[in-house]
């Protein structure tokens, strides 16, 4: 399955491979499960997912394996996806040498995880991968990958950089970001003048998060961009807040006007190199996309006290209401499974009484689940 580029990171945060909590206390009975249990059982794939998340957080030791393989078994390959990548910020190399031997992986999906191991422990796991695929584009670049970082064969890989008929989708953005060197990402330079408008936006920016020197050639081309083309550089820049290019590219983005600007700007905020003065009005006035965007800012603020950070996690609780904007309420939901307390707690299980849709009552749980986790561990 390609994922095209575009929209919002923040809006469908469930792309980046970024840490669940994992684990819970010794009281099983604080967890609500109800509605990730029934969530497991949707046809909604995005649904499955969610609750998916929400269940492995909780789960450990012989049930943790077996939601994984739930997961491996899924059809939907985003959510296979997902699960290794989870599994993969968490360090589990048994379970991800587990899913190498599994059946019915894609080619991408083999030597991604290829990838994932060899980067634990720097095993090959030859015979597990294809060194070159004969699949889809996007299949055909991911192993080309894992074969010039695995075994060193990097023809393959610099003939498709060079060729330059890149796959529309995050998968081949993500590897790039993650594996690419500034040396061969040198290589979209005389083929970034052709990338069609879908694409060549992330080209940009995934160059520049590799190779911030970049920049100046960026400047030359932005006034040919549209304002969803500069909004898809933010989107990337927010999903690796540690690539040496971030900060310096969402410094030159906020000074793009419009809505871009604004939302480099909060992705600034999100890393600290912005202040909360005036988040408060922002919040209440605030459009729904900006609004959105700075709660999941909050998310991951570095707060200089935890006086400031109670304040901040008021503001966030005050948006919790039924009628609430689905979007506004989600990111609320998931700030606070990092920022909320026992008061939270009480709060989200006001709202769980609500008739709501199936995806905020998981959330809600998720919040709720992840407080307790964090509670646990304090």
């Amino acid at each position: 399955m390609n994922v095209q580029i575009g929209g919002f990171f923040f809006l469908g945060a469930c792309l980046h491979r970024a840490p669940v909590p994992t684990g819970g206390t010794s009281d099983n009975s604080a967890f609500l499960t109800h509605n990730l249990e029934q969530g497991l059982e949707a046809k909604d794939p995005e649904l499955r997912l969610q609750a998916w998340k929400g269940s492995f957080a909780l789960a450990k030791d012989e049930k943790r394996a077996a939601l994984f393989q739930r997961a491996l078994d899924d059809s939907e390959r985003l959510i296979r996806e997902q699960a290794v990548g989870l599994v993969w910020t968490q360090g589990d190399l048994t379970l991800l040498q587990k899913a190498q031997r599994h059946d019915g992986l894609t080619d991408g999906e083999r030597c991604l995880l290829a990838l994932d191991v060899f980067s634990l422990n720097e095993e090959r796991s030859i015979g597990l991968w294809p060194i070159i695929s004969k699949s889809t584009l996007e299949d055909q670049y991911v192993c080309a990958l894992a074969a010039s970082r695995i075994i060193d064969l990097n023809t393959p890989w610099l003939n498709l950089l060079e060729v330059g008929d890149y796959p529309l989708s995050l998968p081949f953005i993500d590897s790039v970001v993650s594996f690419g060197t500034s040396k061969e990402l040198a290589l979209f330079e005389t083929e970034l003048e052709w990338a069609e408008e879908g694409i060549r936006a992330s080209l940009w920016a995934s160059w520049v998060l590799v190779e911030p020197s970049r920049l100046s050639l960026l400047s030359d081309m932005m006034k040919e961009f549209s304002e969803e083309e500069c909004l898809e550089m933010v989107d990337l820049s927010w999903r690796y807040p540690e690539a040496i290019g971030t900060i310096k590219l969402l410094n030159y983005l906020q000074k793009q006007s419009g809505f871009c600007g604004d939302l480099a700007a909060v992705a600034l905020l999100s890393q600290g190199e912005k202040t909360l003065l005036g988040i408060e009005k922002r919040l209440e006035e605030g459009s729904r996309d900006e609004v959105v965007a700075l709660v999941f800012a909050l998310k991951k603020y570095p707060f200089s006290s935890s006086k400031q950070q109670r304040k901040m996690r008021t503001e966030v609780e005050e948006l919790l209401s039924y009628d609430q904007e689905p979007l506004i309420l989600m990111a609320s939901l998931d700030t606070l499974a990092s920022l909320g307390d026992k008061g939270s707690q009480k709060k989200l299980l006001t709202l769980l009484e609500s008739k709501l849709d199936p995806q905020i009552l998981i959330a809600i749980e998720k919040s709720h689940n992840q407080i307790e986790i964090r509670k646990g561990r304090e």
